[in-house]
């Protein structure tokens, strides 16, 4: 179902990898601490995220990365307990992705759950059919609080929701 896929492991980097086409997700990370995925593409996943990142693991670093055509969100953080932890994601980086044509399925191209502290930066999302950049609380233990989302360039499909 995933093109990679961690679980339960510590300071794992993916950097420079490719993964298209898949059933469900990209790239799947569960629970997974000091996590970095850097200069990768995600693409195509029929299902789901391009990349997928839950479990409440703090400090996971997202940068670089080209993430497109995927059926609901480009890449998303959902501080799931039930994924293992304590149902928060704290310290996280989202900086300097390209992310486009994702969403038809709905949710955002950027989708975080559960998350605080942290910071999107510098990252273009376009012709996203969900939302831009969602911060919010479904499964996380706590809403989002204390992040930073700066010099982002969002520009939505004409199907595309505001929030």
């Amino acid at each position: 179902r995933a093109g990679i896929r961690d679980a339960a492991a510590r300071s794992v980097t993916l950097r420079r990898c490719r993964t298209g086409f898949n059933l469900q997700w990209g790239i799947f990370a569960q629970a997974v601490e000091e996590l970095r995925i850097e200069q990768c593409e995600a693409h195509h996943s029929a299902r789901e995220r391009g990349i997928f990142v839950t479990g409440s693991a703090d400090h996971p670093v997202l940068q670089g990365n080209l993430v497109h055509h995927n059926y609901e969100s480009g890449i998303q953080i959902t501080a799931d307990a039930k994924q293992g932890g304590d149902g928060v994601v704290a310290g996280a980086w989202i900086g300097g992705n390209v992310l486009f044509e994702n969403g038809a399925g709905g949710s955002a191209a950027i989708a975080l759950d559960g998350v605080i502290d942290s910071t999107v930066q510098n990252s273009l999302l376009y012709e996203n059919h969900g939302a831009g950049i969602r911060l919010y609380r479904l499964v996380g233990e706590t809403p989002p609080s204390g992040n930073a989302v700066v010099n982002n360039t969002v520009w939505n499909a004409a199907d595309g929701r505001c929030s």
